[in-house]
This record gives structure tokens, C-alpha cells and sequence, in this order.
């Protein structure tokens, strides 16, 4: 069975997942990062755990964009995500001009991790979407 590896969202940890994993009957893998970064240091983060046996990434929002980077690694066999923009996110766009975070230009609907995000279905992947967010500043379905 491939080991499981969950990747949280934005501003959050991998106790996002412990309901989840609580019912687990292995034990998973977790690919926590710092989501003030860059985005390429958080995927890079997350690539240096990956086992180099086969492995399927779960990655919950802005988790669902790291996973998509590295759907190509030879050990990922799929992806899941949950909740995760593919589109990108129209308030990040927003955001990024009052919040010196750099993550919120990374996942802007024009971003190069976005753009492979929507193309990276070389492998298998299953997407749980959700129509609405709980955010107050979601300007679009699934935008945050």
C-alpha cells in the first residue's frame, strides 16, 4: 500500500488532518511547512520527505498546490486534494498588495504553481471541491 503523505493549507498544521488520520490504519506521513514563505521553499520542504517508495500526497488548499508540484516526483502515484483552489485565488490577488506575505503571489489565478496545477493531470488525482468557502473575503467560488 502507498504511504500517505497530508499537506496542510494555508496558516494551519497537520492537526487539520487529525480526524482524518484518526481513522487511519497506517501511519501517515505529514508534509508541514511554513506557509509565510515562498511557495517553491514550502514544496521543496514537503519534497524532502517523500519516501522513495510509492507514496500519494493529500494535500488540503494551498496543500493541493504543493502536492500538484510534485505530482512528477517518481514516487507520488496520485494526488488528492481537497478544497483547492485550482483556479487560483482572486482575494490572494488582492491580499498580496496589503499583506507582505509572500505565498499571495504564488497562488493569484496567473501563478506558474496554479497554471501546473491545472495542467499536472499525468497521474492520477481526485479533486473534493468545494462551491463555497467559509472565508468572509472569498470573492469567487472556491477562491480561498
Amino acid at each position: 500500500m502507498p504511504k500517505l503523505i497530508f499537506i496542510h493549507g494555508l496558516n494551519s498544521t497537520q492537526l487539520s488532518f487529525s480526524y482524518i488520520t484518526s481513522k487511519l490504519m497506517c501511519d501517515p506521513l505529514f508534509g508541514n511547512y511554513d506557509t509565510s514563505r515562498p511557495l517553491e521553499e514550502s514544496i521543496e520542504t514537503v519534497k524532502a520527505i517523500i519516501p522513495n517508495k510509492p507514496c500519494i500526497l493529500v494535500g488540503h488548499s494551498l496543500g493541493g498546490l504543493v502536492a500538484y508540484s510534485l505530482i512528477d516526483h517518481p514516487s507520488v502515484k496520485g494526488v488528492i486534494t481537497i478544497s483547492t483552489p485550482l483556479g487560483g485565488s482572486k482575494a490572494a490577488w488582492f491580499a498580496k498588495w496589503l499583506l507582505q506575505v509572500p505565498v499571495l503571489h504564488d497562488i493569484e489565478p496567473n501563478s506558474v504553481y496554479v497554471k501546473h496545477a491545472q495542467k499536472a493531470f499525468s497521474k492520477p488525482s481526485t479533486n473534493l471541491i468545494s462551491t463555497a468557502g467559509h472565508v468572509p473575503f472569498s470573492l469567487d467560488q472556491n477562491d480561498s
